[in-house]
């Protein structure tokens, strides 16, 4: 009959699905791998820009009501936290907004 030869090889359907198989492993490692760490701190530091930004309109949209106050509107830091607070007094804490208000 016919002599027919033994072929070597992998087929097409082996191949894909072995490539499937990569994609998948590699998808699980990367998402392991990969931190939200640095999304956090970035986002963190665009919701403190646009604090400022608002702390900065306020000011200019404000004329000062005390006398020998230069700002109306200003902002302060302490303890890992900061403010904005109106009238040159500092203890008239303002909440900004998207902030809760023990912040």
């Amino acid at each position: 009959m016919f002599d027919q030869k033994q072929e070597q090889g992998f087929t097409l359907i082996e191949i894909i699905a072995v490539l499937i198989l990569i994609g998948i492993l590699g998808a699980v490692v990367f998402s392991r791998v990969t931190s939200t760490r640095e999304v956090d701190l970035r986002v963190r530091a665009e919701q403190v820009k646009g604090h400022i930004r608002y702390a900065q309109m306020r000011a200019m949209n404000t004329t000062s009501a005390t006398t020998g106050c230069n700002a109306p509107v200003g902002m302060a830091a302490a303890a890992g936290k900061y403010y904005m607070f109106v009238n040159c007094d500092t203890n008239s804490k303002v909440v900004l907004p998207g902030a809760d208000s023990t912040s």
